[in-house]
């Protein structure tokens, strides 16, 4: 699926270590992959797999958490990953910024989450038409408040952050979640996770709290930012009925983070 312009995120912990592996390749970052995958990053297509229909992850970088290395004695059905990868160019207005330059406006695009209000997802229960996926989304103190705080702007790299962000979600209605971020070299990692169970439109319990793990992470390589996200829930089945329809949380998740991906590459250029 190519990355469309004008499309305008979620995401949401686990904050997956990737050691720094002091290289600046595609293929050194994720070893193995194919000259037919490697033609389609280049293209501007975003790749996706999941657990459900893979017996191991596709793209996952040096480092991330692989399904097929997880405990044997784990409920596999009541666990699931999915992921997604895409290669972006360095824009032209950016080309003259220093590579601490380039992180640290990286990162305050990820910080800035005011920008999630309106982004859209492909919805399955309204025909596979976009829909908006946030009405709200903003800093807060602690979990609990509603006062909103502007997107902070960092002017230096640091190593680790931590934020408390609040999101109205048209599936699962208003939600706090945690938002960790940490840099190495070459690397900024985004990993999120829900600090209250998410429920359908705000009802049915779907993800109890602290059981989704998502994390967007954007390297800096030769080929151009390089940018992988991935959801992981445990402790629910990929599929619940809900009110007589059928919700399939592996594709539900897949669009979002894709929405992440894309709402990414619109806010890249300056």
């Amino acid at each position: 699926m190519p990355i469309k312009k004008n499309v305008i995120l979620i995401i949401l912990l686990g904050l997956f270590f990737i050691p720094n592996i002091g290289a600046q390749s595609l293929d050194a970052v994720i070893p193995g992959l194919s000259a037919e995958v490697k033609d389609a990053l280049a293209s501007g297509n975003i790749l996706s797999s999941d657990t459900t229909t893979s017996s191991t992850l596709l793209y996952a970088p040096i480092g991330m958490p692989s399904y097929s290395t997880k405990d044997a004695d784990s409920d596999e059905e009541e666990s699931f990953i999915v992921e997604s990868v895409s290669l972006l160019p360095i824009p032209d207005d950016l080309q003259d910024y220093s590579e601490d330059e380039l992180m640290v406006y990286v990162l305050n695009i990820l910080r800035a989450v005011s920008t999630q209000e309106g982004i859209t997802y492909i919805s399955h229960r309204r025909g596979d038409k976009p829909y908006p996926l946030y009405t709200k989304s903003y800093h807060v103190e602690k979990v609990g408040s509603k006062k909103r705080i502007d997107d902070p702007v960092l002017q230096t790299l640091p190593v680790e952050i931590e934020d408390i962000v609040y999101q109205k979600d048209t599936s699962f209605a208003g939600n706090y979640y945690k938002f960790s971020y940490a840099t190495r070299e070459n690397q900024i990692l985004l990993s999120i996770e829900n600090l209250n169970t998410l429920a359908v439109f705000g009802l049915v319990p779907a993800v109890p709290k602290n059981t989704l793990k998502i994390s967007f992470t954007v390297f800096l390589l030769d080929e151009g930012f390089l940018c992988y996200s991935q959801a992981e829930i445990t402790g629910q089945k990929p599929t619940f009925t809900f009110l007589g329809f059928s919700v399939h949380l592996p594709s539900a998740f897949q669009r979002r983070i894709t929405a992440l991906q894309e709402w990414f590459s619109d806010n890249l250029s300056l």
